[in-house]
């Protein structure tokens, strides 16, 4: 996993001093990534290159099929006036979909959005907790470990994450 970690430096493309794109990126990140008492911020946690950042979203077999087929989101079966989450972590997105069990959640796509597009769905989005906005809502919730289960037995849960906080993001029209 990488975190969105900023820094001011020179733009070497054009010569310009000043922030660098990943450096505006990641302040977006840090300004809209407040914890619930908005005394400090979250870390998003996510899989990114230099084109954007990895999500995951799960969908049924007919979402999911013409999505692949197709290389974008859409089609008769995907309902665009629905709320959609997508969670940059894979391991809150199996725990979500029941590990693909749930009823309309047996494919997990791993969508890559560019960074540019993260930064404004963050800015549209009122990111404490619970909290809604223009284009969605976020919601911070303790990440997961697929590594160890909470319970005895048959649990299959995976363990809390007390320390560390996942984000989801609802995505809305």
């Amino acid at each position: 996993d990488h975190s969105a970690q900023g820094e001011d430096d020179a733009d070497t493309m054009s010569g310009k001093r000043g922030p660098s794109k990943r450096s505006q990126r990641a302040a977006a990140v840090r300004a809209h990534a407040l914890r619930a008492d908005d005394t400090s911020a979250y870390t998003l946690s996510a899989e990114y290159d230099d084109e954007g950042v990895w999500f995951y979203q799960a969908y049924n077999e007919g979402i999911a099929d013409w999505a692949v087929e197709h290389g974008t989101l859409g089609g008769p079966l995907f309902n665009t006036t629905r709320m959609t989450w997508i969670k940059p972590s894979f391991a809150w997105m199996l725990y979500r979909c029941g590990y693909s069990a749930k009823h309309g959640q047996e494919r997990v796509l791993k969508l890559k959005l560019p960074h540019s597009e993260v930064a404004s769905l963050l800015e549209a989005c009122a990111c404490t907790h619970g909290g809604g906005g223009s284009k969605g809502r976020v919601q911070w919730d303790p990440a997961r470990d697929i590594y160890s289960s909470e319970g005895k037995g048959k649990s299959t849960e995976p363990r809390k994450m007390l320390r560390e906080r996942a984000i989801q993001i609802g995505l809305s029209r």
